[in-house]
């Protein structure tokens, strides 16, 4: 058994799936993880006979790069994405729960969160009014809901 912030793992485990299984690393949350260089890299022409120009269909120009958490986590510390726990050295594991450490995840994430949701109920915005009355707040629909319609509609039925 691995034990990692606070959570026994089994040996067996893979690293992704433990990782993916703390509050706040998923596959897909995302962060600006690499941005574009300041300066460009230096043009190269296919051909010896084509001019250079900035038109070029070859010359791909830099832009930034979207990298998920779990990946940057695994490729940071060298890991294979099937690694399994027990099969990973101390140093190795001891440097990831460093790493987990400087993050804001589990705990630490939900407490963000919840404190976030009671600053716009305290507010009295229309966000915090929704999230109050337990309703939808990132403007779904609720006329063909059933399970809201059913929270709002608490008319006591015969039959």
């Amino acid at each position: 058994m691995v034990f990692i912030l606070g959570t026994n793992f089994p040996d067996a485990a893979l690293v992704t799936r433990v990782l993916t299984s703390l509050y706040g690393i998923s596959r897909t949350s995302t962060t600006l993880a690499v941005r574009a260089p300041s300066r460009p890299p230096p043009k190269v022409a296919t051909n010896p006979s084509q001019p250079i120009s900035d038109s070029n269909p070859a010359i791909e120009k830099p832009s930034p790069a979207r990298h998920n958490m779990l990946s940057r986590l695994l490729a940071q510390h060298h890991f294979h994405p099937f690694a399994k726990l027990g099969e990973l050295p101390l140093s190795q594991l001891n440097s990831l729960v460093n790493s987990l450490s400087g993050l804001t995840i589990e705990n630490d994430l939900r407490r963000k969160v919840r404190a976030d949701i009671d600053r716009l109920r305290e507010m009295g915005s229309y966000r915090g009014r929704r999230h109050a009355m337990s309703l939808p707040v990132r403007g779904q629909r609720t006329r063909t809901q059933i399970g809201t319609a059913r929270k709002l509609n608490k008319v006591e039925r015969r039959g």
